[in-house]
């Protein structure tokens, strides 16, 4: 079912919307496209996000903090970094790097960086 709307556009937008809805059809047949690919889009960004497994890394992480090691790099060179959006990279740093507390409670942890490579300051 479909149902009436009204929206505002600038000027210039509805300019390049009117020159490609011969292709649609009509405006409503474009915009209702266009929308419907934005929201899948954000529906795959989301998807792509969940794809860290990031309940695995911290386990991983707390092995590796029993050891000698003198610290990690979450996302060294080395990695799969190169594979990951923005988004992915940030929710990666935030998982591996342990709060304040933790260094309070275990002051001879490893400390956590992010790789100088990554080319993104420390989140």
């Amino acid at each position: 079912m479909k149902i009436k709307t009204s929206i505002t556009l600038s000027e210039e937008v509805l300019k390049e919307v009117d020159k490609l809805s011969s292709r649609y059809g009509n405006r409503s047949v474009l915009i209702e496209q266009a929308i419907r690919e934005f929201l899948a889009a954000g529906e795959k960004r989301r998807r792509d996000l969940q794809d860290v497994d990031h309940d695995h890394l911290m386990a991983n992480l707390e092995q590796w903090r029993k050891t000698t090691l003198k610290g990690f790099s979450v996302l060294g060179s080395n990695g799969e970094s190169v594979l990951l959006r923005t988004e992915e990279k940030v929710e990666t740093w935030r998982t591996g790097r342990p709060s304040p507390s933790f260094y309070r409670m275990c002051p001879d942890s490893p400390p956590v960086s992010a790789s100088p490579g990554s080319r993104r300051p420390w989140i």
